[in-house]
């Protein structure tokens, strides 16, 4: 390793490995069953025989920014990892993001030589707990979340360990959607070991494991560049999940970061937060860290290695038993890739206004009653059973951050996917499921935070039930306490959800966590949050604030009343009275003193 690689062999070898990352991706996305896997809720990544993250591509940030550390206990619990086997690990406690994320590690040997770990992580549909539902804020610990894997082999010389199968579908609502999912996993992992060994012989083993150093070393390099070009000092920021039956005042979760040029890291301590619940929202080691990973590098250069030489320049302070640390068994952690971990997320964001107005921005949606697991009996095929998630599509459930130059995207989600998930087929949906998706694209006027950019607007979605009843299981935030915005943005509407009778009228407020029927010929509605504003609403542009209203965004009288914008709202459709708009302007600002 005395030369470096060819440069043209380094960027090709970077590329080859993003390529195969994204091929074991759709891979399982095409063969896959569920549609919550069909809505990429999933993510591929590959570490090398160190278990260093060398490739994550395109994943959901809270799955791959550590998918990693589900690899890390392998070796210390197997000494005899050999070709042909594959682990399943969704373990809060070995390593893993939260019990409904299987992730599917499988090691890659060339010859007889472990080179890398090829990673699938796919989130269920149903696991076995005992309600109909892989989201459970309120499970007091992991025996009433369903299955857990800590680090078991599925797989050995190529072929399925069938009693180890015979656990998973025997405990499971949909055995043969389970089985299909299980399949599409490992089978996506098997692409991407083909892929890899092909590449080793092409190149050679040791110019593969010089490539792994030379690129990590670029990541580090790069990271510490980016680190750089931020102010030093200590920053910190808070904000609070909305109240829940253990904790009636919310609960408030904050971030402490230090920028280190000398050391050239960021650290964040997360040390002062509450302790654990007894209860579903608390993290795991894996997405304490992924989720305030992810708001920091939202915020930063896109361009960055996804690597573990640049994510290793983040070292993170957490405290044993804490809801934003590493929890102690068995409590639960059900919702550890949302929730609590949106929050830090967009905690994350909001941090980084504050470091550099440039970069950071708003909060962005929370998860919401647009994207429930839906259960029950099929009229349709006996009475079968189904359990699986729907995220609708066209508003993908929240609006995205303001920032500095730019409205918050309307297809943001929630932290966790950050607008890397895709959307539930309506087709397939009402094909499989006895249900109609009656609306999906439908923008709410006013749900954005106002700002000088504004925060992406919520919808509104619209989930009919036929034939029998349906259980809807919710697992929200953001309605008491809706996303923030910052630097003088206002913050987003909140999340609602209802259900509608007949004839569309609202019959039942629900609350955003719990287990809800929706009687056949009724409907379940989401009113989706929308992101937190960034700067005073009255710097935004007065034709910006004309689009919006025109386009049904905005209406005329939040134009004028938060926006100090005036229209002429006659045959010349929305133009600006620049004149009265500036007097208005002028007349809110002199208010404000």
């Amino acid at each position: 390793m005395s030369e470096k690689l060819d440069p043209i062999v380094f960027v090709t070898l970077a590329n080859r490995m993003d390529a195969i990352v994204r091929e074991a991706m759709q891979t399982c996305i095409q063969s896959s069953r569920s549609a919550v896997i069909q809505a990429r809720d999933l993510s591929a990544s590959i570490c090398d025989a160190k278990g260093r993250l060398v490739s994550i591509a395109q994943g959901l940030p809270i799955h791959v920014l550590t998918s990693n550390m589900a690899v890390e206990p392998l070796p210390k619990l197997f000494d005899d990892i050999a070709p042909g086997d594959c682990f399943l690990n969704n373990s809060p406690f070995h390593g893993a993001g939260h019990h409904a994320d299987y992730t599917f590690c499988t090691p890659v040997f060339f010859g007889e030589r472990l080179m890398f770990w090829a990673l699938l992580r796919a989130h269920q549909a149903d696991t076995g707990a005992p309600v109909p539902t892989v989201y459970l804020p309120l499970a007091k610990d992991v025996y009433e979340e369903g299955l857990h894997w800590p680090c078991v082999r599925v797989q050995r010389d190529y072929k399925n360990l069938s009693d180890v199968l015979r656990i998973g579908t025997s405990n499971i609502r949909v055995p043969e959607n389970w089985y299909g999912d299980f399949a599409a996993a490992v089978g996506s992992t098997r692409i991407a070991e083909r892929r890899l060994v092909s590449l080793t012989e092409k190149y050679g083993a040791e110019s593969m494991e010089q490539f792994v150093e030379e690129w990590l070393e670029y990541g580090s390099r790069r990271m510490v560049e980016e680190i750089k070009t931020l102010p030093e000092g200590t920053y910190e920021n808070e904000t609070t999940l909305d109240p829940l039956p253990f904790a009636p005042e919310g609960i408030t979760v904050k971030i402490k970061l230090t920028i280190d040029h000398a050391a050239g890291e960021m650290v964040v301590d997360l040390t002062e937060n509450p302790d654990q619940f007894e209860a579903g929202i608390n993290l795991t080691e894996a997405t304490s860290k992924a989720s305030v990973m992810e708001g920091i590098f939202w915020c930063l250069d896109p361009t960055l290695p996804h690597n573990s030489g640049a994510f290793d320049r983040v070292r993170f302070k957490l405290r044993v038993g804490s809801i934003t640390g590493i929890p102690v068994a068995p409590v639960g952690t059900s919702v550890a890739t949302d929730f609590t971990a949106d929050r830090m997320a967009s905690c994350a964001i909001a941090l980084m206004a504050k470091v550099d107005p440039n970069k950071g921005g708003g909060e962005g949606g929370y998860v919401n009653w647009g994207e429930p697991v839906l259960s029950g009996k099929d009229y349709r095929h006996d009475n079968a059973p189904y359990v699986d998630q729907i995220i609708i599509p066209g508003v993908l459930a929240g609006g995205g951050p303001g920032v500095k130059g730019y409205d918050g995207w309307v297809t943001w989600m929630i932290g966790a996917c950050m607008g890397n998930s895709w959307t539930t087929s309506v087709e397939l949906w009402e094909k499989n499921y006895p249900h109609v998706v009656e609306c999906g694209a439908m923008i709410m006027p006013d749900s954005a935070g106002a700002g000088e950019f504004n925060g992406g607007p919520g919808g509104r979605v619209v989930t009919r039930a036929r034939g029998n009843s349906t259980l809807a299981a919710g697992f929200g935030d953001g309605k008491v306490f809706p996303p923030k915005g910052v630097l003088g943005g206002e913050s987003g509407a909140g999340n609602q959800g209802h259900i509608l009778d007949e004839r569309g009228e609202r019959v039942q407020e629900l609350p955003m966590v719990g287990i809800f029927e929706v009687k056949a010929g009724q409907a379940l509605e989401g009113v989706v949050a929308g992101g937190g504003g960034y700067g005073d609403p009255l710097d935004r542009e007065p034709d910006r604030v004309r689009q919006d209203v025109r386009r049904g965004w905005v209406t005329a009288e939040k134009a004028r009343r938060t926006y100090g914008v005036v229209l002429d709202l006659g045959p010349e459709l929305f133009a600006v009275d620049e004149e009265e708009t500036r007097k208005l302007r002028d007349e809110m600002r002199r208010g404000r003193v």
